[in-house]
């Protein structure tokens, strides 16, 4: 429990600077929804515009900070004294702990600060169901990128080698889906998830196809996290 916090407080204030800087974006956003949606275009905003990129936002958040903690001991050169013993190697299951805990703190606040100040600024009334399920959602697939940081973070050691080729994935997958806009089943990717945002509970592709995706994405990151720690654990250091 001691080693989750020890990770937990080395990563919690690394993004603060960038959580201000997406407020400060999403502040002007606000500004330009209202001013050329008014109120009759507002709800669509919310849900086409609006919420994606606050997910999107998010999806960095995980991709930065889980990629930080894998890669922290490479960074410092002290991969040989922590990873040299089995409990060492078990410890990279408290940094996914600490790298899910930090996401989410940083992501309730983006969240928080953002829509409170959509809904001040705007005073609209949405679907809140669609509204409460979209945010539930969102969460999952925070989460997700969050596993698929951590197993690309853990198959390659260079931690700035694994960030780029992360974050190169997830914008290849974008340009697959543009190029492919009816195929269904590539949206239900993480990066395909988040990209669809705007079209979840509208049955564009299907009934339920966001529940799909994320349970089957699920599945496959949490098989991509268990095998890259398994491979690690017996990799040479």
């Amino acid at each position: 429990m001691l080693l989750f916090w020890y990770e937990l407080k080395k990563t919690i204030g690394k993004l603060w600077l960038f959580v201000l800087g997406c407020f400060g974006l999403n502040l002007l956003g606000i500004g330009l929804l209202w001013r050329f949606d008014g109120d009759s275009g507002s709800s669509g905003s919310l849900f086409g515009a609006y919420l994606p990129s606050l997910t999107l936002e998010c999806a960095i958040i995980a991709l930065l900070l889980t990629h930080f903690i894998i890669g922290y001991e490479y960074a410092n050169h002290t991969e040989n004294t922590m990873y040299s013993t089995a409990i060492g190697r078990k410890c990279l299951h408290y940094k996914f702990a600490a790298s899910v805990c930090a996401v989410f703190v940083y992501s309730i606040v983006l969240f928080g600060a953002s829509l409170t100040a959509y809904f001040i600024i705007g005073e609209i009334n949405p679907d809140w169901l669609r509204f409460f399920k979209t945010l539930v959602f969102s969460a999952g697939v925070i989460l997700l990128f969050v596993l698929f940081a951590f197993a690309v973070g853990v198959a390659i050691r260079n931690p700035w080698a694994a960030m780029i080729t992360s974050i190169s994935v997830n914008a290849a997958w974008v340009g697959v889906v543009l190029n492919f806009p009816y195929e269904a089943p590539l949206r239900l990717p993480p990066m395909g998830l988040l990209y669809s945002q705007k079209d979840w509970f509208t049955d564009r592709f299907g009934h339920n196809f966001e529940l799909r995706g994320l349970i089957l994405s699920g599945i496959v990151m949490t098989l991509l996290y268990f095998s890259s720690y398994k491979i690690f654990r017996r990799r040479d250091i």
